[in-house]
């Protein structure tokens, strides 16, 4: 009798346990049907739907929850996702030309071949987020710490009071970009071009690894990763050597 009570005592606290998870956050099925029908939908909760392949051009989605989820080949086009939730979201291939991410979360989303073309990411968090072979935007004061944006062209955008900690930049056309008062250290920029663009000799300095184009055209090659406090002051010591050098 005692060990049938004690199974008991295990079975109901068990029970008792499971009742009380919390259960997964999915979205609303009405907020859904409401984007498709209305293509309207601020603060609603599309967290986790599967959006993929939907055209959302000029989409009103400002506050709107949409963590987890898929919007793989959707057209967002001229949409307001301004304070959106994007967090964990996959934006393979969407387009997202002229839309308004303005102080949207965008951590650890998926942006891998997106059409970003002019979109605004002013005070966006793309902590953690993958933009691989992408075009350019406004990201002033965004983060973008922890980023991995190979290949991808951003010519004579902003960076303006961005945080750009511990990224990778590999590959990346950067020709004409503003850097002013953004924080660069601790990234890698291997093979990127820098020509023409406002950042200065202390900011490359800064950068895990350097190889490419310098502001200046003068080309750089990579200095063996990690990089130390000489490798910092090796490429300091050697920009104006190297200006001198290809005149």
């Amino acid at each position: 009798m005692k060990l049938r009570s004690i199974i008991t005592t295990v079975v109901l606290i068990t029970f008792s346990q499971v009742g009380n998870v919390s259960p997964a956050k999915a979205f609303s099925q009405a907020d859904v049907d409401t984007l498709y029908n209305t293509n309207m939908c601020p603060f609603c909760d599309l967290s986790g739907a599967d959006l993929s392949f939907s055209n959302f051009n000029n989409a009103e989605l400002r506050n709107a929850d949409l963590s987890n989820a898929d919007l793989i080949l959707s057209g967002l086009s001229n949409a307001n996702l301004s304070n959106a939730n994007l967090s964990n979201a996959n934006l393979t291939v969407t387009g997202l030309s002229n839309a308004n991410l303005s102080n949207a979360n965008l951590s650890r989303a998926i942006l891998d071949g997106a059409d970003v073309f002019e979109a605004n990411f002013t005070g966006a968090n793309l902590t953690g987020a993958t933009m691989i072979g992408i075009t350019g935007s406004n990201f002033t004061d965004a983060n973008l710490d922890n980023v991995t944006v190979r290949n991808a062209t951003f010519t004579e955008d902003s960076f303006i009071g961005a945080s750009l900690l511990d990224g990778d930049w590999s590959g990346s056309d950067l020709s004409g970009s503003d850097f002013e008062n953004a924080d660069l250290m601790g990234s890698t920029f291997r093979n990127v071009n820098l020509s023409g663009a406002n950042i200065s000799e202390e900011q490359i300095g800064s950068l895990l690894s350097f190889s490419g184009t310098l502001p200046d055209g003068t080309e750089v090659a990579a200095v063996p990763e990690p990089m130390t406090i000489f490798g910092y002051g090796l490429i300091l010591g050697l920009f104006p050597l190297l200006k001198k050098a290809s005149k």
